[in-house]
């Protein structure tokens, strides 16, 4: 049988109709939709179509205790797989690599095989490559599949290593044992790759379909490839450095928290594109998102997780209120989770590919991040919620003005709001209602208890004017400023406040006055709470601050229920002095 250059030569079917038919149905039988792509011959250390990282077999080691492993001879060996959601134009690689994962530059088998666009999917291809004649024990066989179809035409990336890496990448690999005769790392001393080699771009090839295999057309017709860098027969095997397990993106920036357990990294590779690497301590899920506020909503936010075989899925998401946040789209993403540190790449344009995307200006833009360390997203994507967030300010084109105070000031507002309008505020209410005397000491207590109540809450407001750029967006603000203005109504009145006369009936104007200086204390007493509610779901406060000012609330609503159904007689200062001993 006469073999070309790339080692590429005639295939025979291996299968009849019957049994080709077979293998697809109970396939795609199988199959639950996700991946997209794996190796069926050699047989893939693991089945999963959907590996992508990290570089250069996923999470999936070296001849680990239970996986397959495939002999072979040397000479033409069919490779066949298996094709689970088509990317029109997406290369493949074959090599192998001798003793370990980390070697697979140094013999490369042929490179830019062109992808069959033709067909459905699942879709069974078979190639023809020449197994070298090594004695190799303990060898790889890897495919890698570039997904050139998430760049724009004639447009180019490298992988594994370059300037303009590929972000999303599919690797299949298998453990084999190649039955040959020379030493391998001789053969590789004077092995030379004569194939295409070089950047990748969208590369399509002519494709036939036989008994249910799929069969490149003889001779390859190579897809035009016009990136810098590429030849379409490389002079000679040129090694290059096995890069790290981890798929780091370049890192030109980066914002840690201050444990450094969630990391954001990106790189701003020309004018229009940005690559963002999240770096998490988690099991379940990390986020981070763009609002206008710093706020957990409205927002929008990008969500990673990783399944049970380690496919990393990442959604960009539509953050509208206190809940799961909805998906908007699937994002391809680079990434893996090794000893518990789930990392996920991806890239994105500066100007936002979507009606939903902010555009990223040499500005700072509110940053918001999350993660909840346990528990993955369910089956339809919705999230438990997280039990670590934070906020900053940055700017992503310079990388400066990075703030991680937000966090901070929202905290110090929270402080100050939940002291004036959650405890100190309900207490002078109830001194008024409950506590009156015939020497007037109750309307002392109660006013100062409301005086220095206002000024906690002025300086909550104040704190929050200044830590947002935009105000007034979401209810939680809208209701905080109505409260902040029908407060100081509430003062006014109460220094004009008409005097009680001296004989035993109110004069007209006392009555009325005091009809709304009571109804407008509980109207605010009333909304104090729902914001206070809002506040803690739109900063994504932990549940126990919930519990918190729920049984502070169950507390006074009880108290109150007890005075006012047992007895109208007032409580006398002097019984909370007693109680106060």
């Amino acid at each position: 049988e006469t073999i070309n250059h790339n080692g590429a030569g005639k295939i025979e079917p291996i299968m009849n109709k019957f049994e080709v038919l077979s293998l697809i149905l109970l396939i795609g039988m199988i199959n639950v939709g996700t991946g997209h792509f794996h190796l069926l011959k050699p047989l893939a250390r693991n089945p999963s179509p959907g590996i992508k990282g990290p570089y250069p077999c996923g999470s999936y080691g070296f001849f680990e205790d239970g996986d397959p492993v495939t002999t072979i001879s040397p000479g033409v060996y069919t490779v066949e797989w298996e094709e689970t959601i088509n990317h029109n134009g997406a290369p493949f690689r074959m090599a192998i690599s001798v003793g370990s994962d980390d070697n697979f530059d140094e013999l490369i088998l042929l490179d830019h095989i062109p992808h069959n666009d033709q067909g459905g999917t699942p879709k069974h291809c078979a190639f023809d490559v020449v197994i070298p004649d090594i004695n190799c024990p303990r060898c790889a066989f890897q495919m890698v599949n570039p997904m050139t179809d998430k760049i724009s035409p004639n447009a180019c990336c490298d992988y594994p290593e370059g300037d303009n890496r590929c972000n999303s990448v599919y690797h299949s690999c298998s453990n084999i044992e190649i039955t040959g005769n020379l030493d391998p790392q001789e053969f590789k001393s004077t092995y030379q790759y004569t194939g295409p080699c070089g950047p990748y771009t969208q590369e399509t090839g002519q494709w036939t379909e036989d008994a249910g295999v799929w069969q490149i057309d003889q001779p390859i017709q190579y897809a035009a490839n016009t990136c810098e860098g590429y030849e379409d027969s490389c002079s000679g095997n040129t090694p290059t450095p096995s890069p790290s397990p981890t798929p780091d993106a370049p890192i030109e920036f980066q914002y840690c928290n201050a444990n450094e357990e969630f990391c954001l990294q990106w790189d701003v590779k020309d004018s229009d594109f940005i690559t963002f690497t999240i770096i998490a301590k988690t099991e379940g899920w990390a986020a981070f998102g763009f609002s206008e506020e710093g706020l957990m909503y409205p927002a929008e936010s990008y969500i990673c997780s990783s399944t049970e075989t380690g496919e990393i899925i990442l959604t960009h998401r539509n953050n509208e209120a206190y809940r799961s946040p909805e998906i908007i789209s699937s994002i391809d993403a680079d990434g893996n989770t090794t000893d518990g540190i789930l990392t996920c790449v991806f890239t994105r344009e500066l100007s936002g590919s979507t009606e939903n995307e902010i555009t990223i200006t040499d500005d700072d833009i509110p940053f918001i991040w999350a993660m909840n360390t346990n528990e993955k997203p369910s089956g339809d994507g919705s999230l438990n919620i997280h039990n670590q967030n934070g906020q900053a300010e940055i700017n992503f084109i310079s990388g400066g003005s990075i703030s991680t105070g937000g966090s901070g000031a929202q905290t110090a507002h929270g402080f100050f709001m939940m002291l004036a309008w959650g405890f100190l505020m309900p207490i002078g209410i109830m001194v008024a209602r409950y506590c009156k005397d015939d020497n007037g000491t109750w309307f002392k207590l109660h006013r100062g208890i409301q005086l220095v109540s206002f000024f906690l809450c002025l300086v909550g407001f104040i704190i929050a004017l200044a830590m947002v750029n935009v105000h007034f967006r979401i209810a939680h603000t809208v209701f905080g400023l109505i409260i902040i203005l029908l407060t100081m109504v509430h003062i006014v009145l109460a220094i004009l406040r008409p005097h009680v006369s001296d004989g035993p009936k109110k004069s007209m104007l006392r009555k009325v006055w005091e009809y709304i200086h009571k109804g407008t204390g509980a109207f605010l007493g009333f909304l104090s709470v729902i914001t206070i509610f809002m506040g803690l779901a739109a900063n994504g406060a932990n549940w126990f601050f919930y519990v918190l000012y729920i049984l502070w609330i169950i507390s006074l609503v009880g108290f109150v229920a007890y005075r006012e159904l047992k007895t109208e007689e007032p409580m006398k200062m002097d019984m909370v002095y007693n109680l106060m001993k």
